[in-house]
């Protein structure tokens, strides 16, 4: 959602207040996560130690990384399909 609005005679007139606080909760969720980057993917709650003031305006479900989130992630084990060598150096 971007903001809300009062629909007179067919036209929608947006109120700014809200849509300007959307645009400026919106920039600094970018601007925590260009930090994020730029650090080398520190840690969300050390990053709000340092820039508390910029945290207490944006949710925290918003601050999602999808390069910390695939690098914990483990690898999955190969299925065993069942082929073994009866001796050494064979060829399967």
């Amino acid at each position: 959602m971007i903001g809300t609005g009062v629909r007179r005679d067919g036209l929608w007139f947006v109120n700014h207040q809200e849509s300007a606080s959307t645009a400026t909760v919106e920039g600094d969720v970018k601007k925590i996560l260009l930090l994020h980057r730029r650090l080398g993917h520190v840690p969300f709650e050390s990053l709000s130690k340092l820039h508390s003031d910029v945290f207490k305006k944006v949710d925290r479900s918003k601050l999602l990384c999808d390069a910390c989130e695939l690098g914990k992630h483990t690898r999955s084990i190969y299925p065993n399909i069942g082929l073994r060598s009866c001796k050494p150096f064979m060829l399967l």
